[in-house]
């Protein structure tokens, strides 16, 4: 395999970018993602919204209507989270 000539260019893959929405103190869905099952579970943690490293969730209103707008390759892709509970982001440092 040949090495590209444009360091930031990658001949690998780009990745899958995913947005998840937990519960931060058990890592439960909060919300309700694949829309194909009554009850909330494991399928619905997370949706993925594009390839590529997603940049940093903004949260923002859209006439009342909370909502996470992130940055991929080529365009901006987001949920609406209703107006029932919150949205916040929180970060986490993985200790090796």
């Amino acid at each position: 395999m040949m090495a590209p000539i444009d360091p930031c260019e990658s001949v690998a893959s780009p990745g899958t970018a995913r947005i998840y929405a937990l519960d931060y103190t058990t890592g439960n869905a909060v919300y309700d993602f694949d829309k194909t099952s009554v009850a909330i579970g494991k399928p619905d943690r997370f949706t993925v919204i594009g390839g590529s490293i997603p940049s940093g969730v903004v949260f923002g209103l859209i006439r009342g209507l909370g909502v996470a707008k992130v940055g991929i390759v080529g365009s901006i892709r987001g949920v609406e989270a209703g107006t029932s509970g919150g949205l916040f982001s929180i970060f986490w440092r993985q200790m090796f």
